[in-house]
């Protein structure tokens, strides 16, 4: 019997554990999914992930972003600060608080954010290429149901605006 029917039959009755059990199983497949090609800047995913909030929220304060990415400020200082040095980011003083800086993706950081979106919608595409467009469809509307659920219990909002493509 393989562990994947084996998963089945065992949890069967209970759900949470399903999920906690395949939420695991998904942090360590998409890791493996998304591993960035040596071509990609430097960029982790944590720069990704900020230059993807970036992309949804437009130029903001450190503070936005933690906010935002649901992080301390210190955090997200540290990350700035590195994807900076990589020149995939850069800061300038805010208009309205001078105490403050407003970051932004260079147009480095921009290109690499979206090759890096490239490569990974070309890697779920070919593995749910298999799969019908309803079940894909069903996974991306169960995901974001998820994701809003954590959203709402951890306090913080949307890290990645849903988009078409």
């Amino acid at each position: 019997m393989s562990h994947r029917r084996n998963l089945r039959t065992v949890a069967a009755g209970d759900p949470v554990d399903v999920i906690e059990t395949e939420m695991t199983r998904l942090a360590r497949t998409i890791a493996l999914l998304g591993r960035p090609p040596e071509t990609e800047g430097g960029m982790d995913r944590a720069g990704y992930l900020l230059l993807r909030t970036l992309e949804r929220i437009g130029p903001a304060s450190i503070n936005a972003i933690a906010a935002a990415i649901g992080l301390d400020g210190s955090t997200v200082t540290r990350q700035v600060s590195a994807m900076k040095s990589l020149g995939l980011v850069e800061r300038q003083i805010n208009p309205g608080d001078r105490r403050s800086c407003i970051i932004s993706p260079t147009t480095t950081g921009r290109a690499l954010m979206r090759q890096v979106r490239r490569q990974r919608r070309t890697n779920l595409d070919d593995v749910t290429s298999d799969w019908s467009e309803d079940d894909r469809n069903t996974l991306g509307r169960l995901l974001a149901k998820l994701n809003d659920s954590i959203a709402r219990a951890t306090g913080c909002g949307p890290i990645i605006a849903q988009s078409a493509g």
